[in-house]
């Protein structure tokens, strides 16, 4: 009788065992999961508001795009823009650069 509930004892600890290192890496997997997630979604509004910020510092530099091509005299195209009034005169040097 003794020789059986040591086997059975034993059979349930390594069970144990195995079930808490199933246990740790099933969390350890969510957790990893779950981290990645925010981090796709950081990454992806991180680079939506430079490319805004890029945007808006090229159009306050060079003016709005007006959609009108024209050609130069020695052949080459270029697109004419119009200016921004916002962003007018002397404000124009005071843009941050932006990395």
């Amino acid at each position: 009788m003794r020789a059986l509930l040591m086997r059975l004892y034993r059979r349930s600890r390594t069970d144990r065992w195995s079930s808490l290192f199933g246990q740790v890496a099933v969390y350890s997997l969510v957790v990893t999961a779950i981290t990645g997630v925010f981090l796709l979604f950081y990454t992806v509004t991180e680079r939506t508001c430079l490319g805004l910020a890029r945007r808006e510092r090229d159009e306050a530099e060079h003016g709005r795009e007006t959609g009108r091509i024209v050609m130069s005299p020695d052949g080459g195209y270029h697109q004419i823009r119009e200016p921004v009034p916002a962003m007018a005169g002397s404000q124009r040097g005071q843009l941050p650069r932006l990395p």
